[in-house]
């Protein structure tokens, strides 16, 4: 859509395909490998966590995130909720850190670096909920893989994400702090909207595949090399 608004590209000569998350993602149980992932990223084991995974840029928008988990731990005490934050730091991931010291919560917020692939798996599946806060995104990867591994998804209605996550999300106006809050506690406590979203998100999958997005591309491939 930014190529017809942005560049007046003919709609009509653009195909688009989509990316998939990697098929051996799937959801652990193990209690003790999660155990044992989050002792390593330094979650307490009665503590629940929010997970981003991801570049840390402004259009990410993780200084709202920040915003927002302050307010639901103020709200839900009970939850003792902690939030990890994984990817690069970078210039914007120490403005992160000096912004969580800032407002107290600095011993409640992981920045882990980047997480190998081995560990992916096991920290969506501990993880509470996934929250994909961003004002743009070209496809919105993360997504797709919180719901392969079956953790509940709070999402930014921007951009490309609700294309890509479908109904297995709650969303939110990503320039709210309040609601962004409201979406990521309603997810924490209620179980039936979390069973709800791990089913349609389930379901969701369907819709992407490696094997689909090759068809796919070979299709374009050939359509062009016959100057359609």
């Amino acid at each position: 859509q930014d190529l017809i608004d942005l560049y007046g590209a003919d709609p009509g000569r653009i195909r688009v395909v989509h990316l998939a998350p990697d098929p051996e993602l799937k959801p652990v149980r193990d209690p003790i490998k999660l155990s044992l992932t989050l002792a390593q990223f330094g979650i307490p084991g009665y503590a629940k966590f929010l997970l981003h995974v991801g570049a840390m840029r402004p259009r990410k928008n993780l200084d709202r995130l920040i915003e927002a988990f302050a307010i639901v731990r103020q709200r839900r005490p009970e939850q003792r909720l902690h939030l990890m934050l994984a990817g690069s730091l970078a210039s914007e991931g120490y403005k992160l850190r000096e912004k969580a010291k800032a407002m107290g919560l600095l011993e409640f917020i992981r920045f882990p670096g980047f997480i190998l692939p081995h560990q992916i798996a096991a920290i969506y599946s501990a993880a509470a909920a996934y929250v994909l806060p961003s004002l743009f995104e070209g496809f919105g990867l993360p997504a797709l893989e919180a719901q392969a591994c079956e953790t509940p998804l709070v999402c930014s209605r921007g951009s490309s994400l609700p294309e890509i996550a479908g109904e297995g999300a709650v969303y939110f106006d990503p320039l709210s702090v309040e609601e962004m809050a409201d979406a990521i506690e309603r997810v924490l406590v209620d179980q039936d909207l979390r069973a709800e979203l791990i089913a349609k998100g389930r379901e969701n999958l369907k819709r992407f595949s490696w094997e689909k997005s090759a068809r796919e591309t070979l299709a374009v491939l050939e359509e062009a090399a016959r100057g359609v």
